[in-house]
């Protein structure tokens, strides 16, 4: 009797958690509608902005597909796709949802497809995360050969980023990349290094966050080897920076940063997640409309949020026709048609799925996408959860804005499960 009331409790309990959950989807899509038309707004004039009149069907559907995944995402799980999972809902998939019913509003039925294929394709990516996890031969590698580990990998990407653009020390202002960046398009060309690209978004989004963590967790029990990764993960950063001039990688050390002490606070992933959000867009929202300084509301508001779901929408509208296909990449071709620009205008790892083989690349990159965060499960199990979530969490935001297969290697998905199987930080209380 007693053993049926707790039961019962827990099941209770669990049930109040989805709907709060749930709730917080609701507002969060709300608020995304609410962001977009803003932003459509304020760049009414700018080619790519399309804000069109929703339906009454649409805005349902939207709301309904917004929510349905919270029945089913993980709670209060240890694993490292709970986290990667929950950051993709907020920045990629629920974005994605919602702003598509405004820029394919002109034809319902395109809208409904494509929201029907987001949803579909996530919860295949969800289902990874309930595979059961096996129990993968750990190597005891001690600290000193962990620390050395990384070393080796700063030293020859140091060295690779000297041979190709020297050691030169160029910071640009965060509001003015783009002559640095297309100088620096201009040096990896003529460098001939097929490597060195892959050495910059390596180094931003794996080597030296992974550099960071371990530092800190360094820092407890081998004081000088911490501030050693430390110290050397934020000169890396740096170099970086001052070649590419990538913003991402210049605000890298904030983000892990943040969002490590943002998993230690008390509740569930997803609240944290929601109210972390929430708590930027209204702090950047509030300083543009006080000072007049709009620059972190463009880019952590419209390039961060909603730029994800505004070309994931152009991909779904160009490629699900038989039409004019450039010789040139998917993400230069939207940029090219939509937005009238020479640049990139990149998408998330459903949308360039289906970019490459249309409703079968949907399914196709669910699957692997789960398969992707089975074996990532596997690799990290025991690993404390604070040190999964903030190490993973620069490729959980690629997964916004970039291809699956790119995230798996250029931006180091892969590096960083190796990087956490071979960690010696482990805990084996912690349930996986």
């Amino acid at each position: 009797m007693h053993d049926g009331t707790i039961v019962k409790e827990y099941s209770y309990r669990l049930l109040n958690n989805r709907v709060m959950l749930m709730c917080y989807a609701l507002v969060y899509s709300a608020v995304i509608g609410i962001l977009y038309h803003a932003v459509s707004t304020i760049f009414n004039e700018v080619q790519g902005y399309v804000y069109s009149v929703t339906t009454a069907w649409l805005l349902f559907l939207s709301c309904v597909l917004s929510i349905l995944p919270v029945l089913y995402l993980p709670l209060h799980s240890t694993r490292v796709s709970s986290s990667i999972l929950w950051v993709v809902f907020y920045v990629f998939y629920v974005p994605s949802v919602v702003i598509s019913q405004y820029i394919l509003g002109y034809s319902g039925i395109d809208a409904t497809n494509w929201m029907i294929l987001l949803f579909l394709g996530f919860s295949l990516s969800i289902s990874g995360h309930y595979f059961h996890v096996y129990k993968f031969p750990k190597l005891n590698i001690s600290y000193r050969g962990y620390f050395l580990f990384l070393c080796f990998f700063w030293i020859i990407f140091i060295v690779v980023l000297y041979k190709n653009f020297g050691l030169s020390f160029n910071f640009s202002s965060l509001k003015d990349v783009y002559g640095h960046r297309a100088e620096f398009k201009s040096e990896l060309s003529s460098s001939g290094s097929a490597i060195a690209g892959y050495v910059i978004i390596l180094s931003g989004y794996w080597l030296a966050p992974a550099m960071l963590l371990s530092g800190v967790y360094y820092a407890r029990s081998h004081l000088r080897y911490g501030w050693w990764l430390i110290c050397m993960g934020m000169m890396l950063s740096a170099y970086v920076y001052s070649i590419a001039a990538f913003k991402s990688i210049a605000l890298s050390f904030v983000l892990v940063f943040c969002y490590a002490r943002l998993m230690r606070v008390n509740g569930l992933v997803g609240a944290k997640i929601f109210f972390g959000i929430m708590a930027v867009v209204g702090a950047s929202w509030a300083i543009a409309s006080i000072s007049g300084y709009s620059f972190v509301a463009h880019q952590l508001v419209r390039r961060a949020i909603l730029s994800p779901g505004m070309n994931a929408a152009y991909y779904f509208d160009y490629f699900r026709k038989p039409g004019d296909i450039m010789n040139l990449l998917p993400a230069e071709i939207i940029s090219r048609y939509y937005y009238g620009t020479d640049g990139n205008a990149n998408a998330g790892y459903l949308a360039a799925g289906f970019a490459l083989l249309g409703t079968w690349g949907v399914v196709v990159t669910g699957v692997t996408m789960a398969c992707a965060l089975w074996l990532a499960n596997m690799l990290t199990r025991g690993v404390p959860f604070i040190l999964l979530a903030a190490g993973f969490f620069m490729q959980s935001y690629a997964l916004s804005n970039s291809g699956f297969g790119t995230v798996m290697i250029s931006y180091g998905f892969i590096f960083a499960a190796l990087t956490f199987y071979l960690c010696p930080f482990r805990d084996a209380s912690i349930k996986v």
